[in-house]
């Protein structure tokens, strides 16, 4: 449902396609290129004291982690976003914002998924 000419020039709307043409780009060329792995450390093994046969039946097993795990957790960088950054597009209602996005979106290649 787009709309039919007469098409009025907006510099808003012009300075909001030159955004979405450089997102647009970003998107393509990020979504041909494969998803990078996520590397994660190796869990170490904690250690469970021997506490017989009646401690593990009757809730002696220790149930939280100790603090230096979580410490050791808390030590590693966080992961880096690998998503083209996005556009934010505000203006009053009737103002062309839907209009732009449908247009945005009719344009991916065909079979693009999210």
């Amino acid at each position: 449902c787009l709309p039919r000419p007469p098409f009025h020039s907006d510099p808003k709307q012009l300075k909001a396609i030159e955004t979405l043409k450089v997102v647009f780009d970003e998107v393509v060329v990020a979504h041909s290129q494969p998803l990078p792995t996520v590397v994660q450390p190796p869990k170490p093994k904690e250690e469970t004291p021997a506490l017989g046969m009646f401690a593990s039946m009757f809730g002696g097993v220790r149930k939280t982690k100790p603090a230096a795990a979580k410490a050791k957790a808390a030590d590693l960088p966080p992961p880096k976003p690998n998503a083209p950054k996005g556009a934010y597009l505000y203006g009053g209602c009737g103002c062309g914002k839907t209009v732009l996005l449908d247009l945005f979106f009719r344009r991916l290649p065909e079979g693009f998924t999210a």
